[in-house]
């Protein structure tokens, strides 16, 4: 279990701006898109 399983790991990707870069080249390890919302592992 990575950093990306810390439940706080979303907000803050999502206040930083990552949401975004992702979309663009894609999510980091354990994360993905399911329904239109990120889920990380």
């Amino acid at each position: 279990m990575g950093f990306t399983a810390n439940p706080k790991y979303l907000d803050v990707a999502e206040g930083s701006g990552l949401m975004e870069l992702w979309e663009q080249r894609g999510p980091p390890d354990f994360c993905e898109k399911v329904d239109d919302e990120w889920t990380c592992e």
